[in-house]
């Protein structure tokens, strides 16, 4: 991640949406970005099938737009106005219509604030989230807890590295490095990486032939980011360890990676959501 210079933001004039904005608006100032304020009329918020099969969505798709419009100006004027803001209606499904213009408008960030879910429903009712965190290539900014009002500052950064014997793994977590010294360079924030070796893992069993491979790659990310970071490694489950991480070092952000080798479309939700759930503050994901 280089330098953010375009913000996606899909708003849905919900109470998450105001809260987000103060987030958007933050990071946009920061990094002198344009935000891209984008909002989906969903045929499936109208409880209608896609077009053309609905003639009547169809037929009221004018008057929804034209007042969708004027509430995202209004939403803009509130909340929005000490950014650089272009401002976009489109009828389209959210989860399918918002890769799509991330890619076209060659976005550097996407930032989506949730609602904060039970444990019970997390999957269920935030299936945009989950679909967006597989199917988006840009970096992914998501919180469900801005009713607890978190900071909008980045004082502190806790860099999440997963690590296994994989070259795909290596180049995701380079990325990843680079994008913390950016957000953490631009704010002025303090970093710290951490590695969680899961129980069973091949870390944590020195006669396995991966260990050497893994205690390598550590090492290697250690000499890479010692001028920035403090550097830990940590055993036990990844989002509990994160969120206690977290909470001892008051971080306001948590940057990992969505690549995950051997894993399909549910693994990465749940990699994600679970640790936003549980995490003190906003995650910012990246491929």
């Amino acid at each position: 991640m280089k330098k953010i210079q375009k913000i996606v933001f899909p708003i849905d004039f919900t109470r998450r949406s105001t809260k987000g904005a103060q987030h958007v608006a933050t990071w946009a100032r920061k990094f002198d970005a344009e935000v891209v304020a984008v909002h989906f009329i969903d045929p499936e918020d109208h409880d209608a099938s896609a077009p053309p099969d609905n003639l009547r969505f169809m037929a009221d798709l004018p008057i929804l737009t034209e007042k969708a419009t004027r509430d995202l100006d209004f939403f803009c004027e509130q909340n929005l106005a000490s950014c650089r803001v272009r401002r976009i209606v489109k009828m389209g499904e959210k989860a399918v219509a918002v890769p799509l213009l991330a890619q076209d408008e060659k976005a550097d960030l996407v930032m989506i604030p949730r609602d904060h879910q039970p444990w019970v429903e997390r999957f269920m009712t935030d299936s945009f989230t989950a679909k967006m965190l597989n199917e988006c290539p840009v970096p992914i900014w998501t919180s469900e807890h801005l009713d607890d009002d978190p900071s909008p500052n980045i004082m502190h950064i806790l860099c999440a590295v997963h690590v296994e014997d994989s070259v795909s793994l290596d180049a995701a977590n380079e990325r990843l490095i680079q994008a913390v010294r950016t957000v953490a360079s631009t704010f002025g924030a303090r970093v710290t990486c951490l590695y969680v070796g899961e129980h069973g893992s091949n870390f944590l069993r020195p006669d396995s032939k991966f260990a050497a491979s893994i205690s390598e790659r550590l090492e290697k990310i250690h000499h890479e980011v010692e001028d920035i970071s403090d550097f830990e490694v940590e055993s036990g489950g990844i989002a509990r360890t994160i969120h206690r991480v977290a909470v001892d070092k008051s971080a306001n952000l948590i940057m990992t990676g969505r690549s995950r080798p051997g894993t399909i479309s549910l693994g990465l939700q749940t990699h994600i959501l679970i640790i936003d759930h549980n995490g003190p503050c906003p995650i910012l994901s990246m491929l």
